[in-house]
């Protein structure tokens, strides 16, 4: 049975760790996690930890090299590593701008450059990439990570038309908040600026929400794998 040779980065935590999971449920893939932290567990027993900053080119091209090296082929990437950060435009820092920068959209594109080639030779290919509803609609104290989440939308859509003609679907996934350890990082911050508890900034954040409440990393990443399977073509922004 032929197994899908699978790169997630930022698949230690998370979104990108609950797609693992969801994957190996499936049973046809062989998954690459490229992440600056290992996992807790590994998540199963073909799945393989590389150490990699995806806002290091050099890094992000060793990693794809060793893996398309060793497998020939990369079927499917999921695009999935990022930070967050609570701050007005006045207020963030210069080292802030570069990290959010650096990690959420040269990393993007640092990954897109180190596979796009191996697909384009391979003549197939299922990109994912991770955006959020900030790529489509602003919200407050978010400026620059909302900044970058709106590039990797427009990122996803001009590299789809480029790499249509070579069998390579490019689609972006753009949740709002999901209860991952980056969220509970972002809450931490809104607490302290809104001098209020924990529990009620949780009950506020869930009060904004169509549902009422935040999202699961399962739920994002049955969409993620959906995508993985290649079942159907789709549109570039779900």
């Amino acid at each position: 049975m032929k197994r899908d040779i699978v790169i997630i980065t930022g698949g230690s935590n998370g979104i990108g760790k609950a797609t693992i999971e969801a994957l190996v449920k499936r049973g046809c893939y062989i998954i690459y996690n490229l992440d600056l932290e290992a996992p807790l567990r590994a998540a199963h027993a073909d799945g393989i930890w590389l150490q990699c900053d995806v806002s290091i080119a050099k890094q992000v091209d060793d990693a794809v090299r060793q893996i398309a090296e060793r497998h020939k082929v990369i079927d499917c990437l999921f695009a999935n590593a990022g930070v967050h950060h609570v701050s007005t435009i006045e207020e963030i820092s210069e080292a802030d701008i570069d990290r959010l920068i650096r990690t959420n959209l040269v990393g993007m594109i640092n990954t897109l450059r180190a596979v796009l080639p191996i697909m384009r030779k391979q003549l197939n290919g299922n990109i994912v990439l991770m955006g959020s509803d900030q790529s489509l609609v602003g919200k407050s104290e978010s400026a620059i990570y909302g900044a970058t989440k709106a590039a990797i939308a427009s990122l996803t859509k001009s590299t789809a038309i480029d790499y249509g003609k070579y069998n390579i679907r490019i689609n972006c996934v753009c949740p709002g908040p999901v209860d991952t350890r980056i969220y509970r990082n972002a809450l931490a911050q809104c607490v302290t600026r809104m001098d209020m508890t924990e529990e009620d900034v949780f009950k506020l954040s869930c009060s904004k929400q169509s549902l009422q409440r935040i999202g699961k990393p399962e739920e994002i990443a049955e969409v993620v794998a959906l995508y993985c399977d290649q079942l159907f073509d789709l549109p570039a922004i779900l």
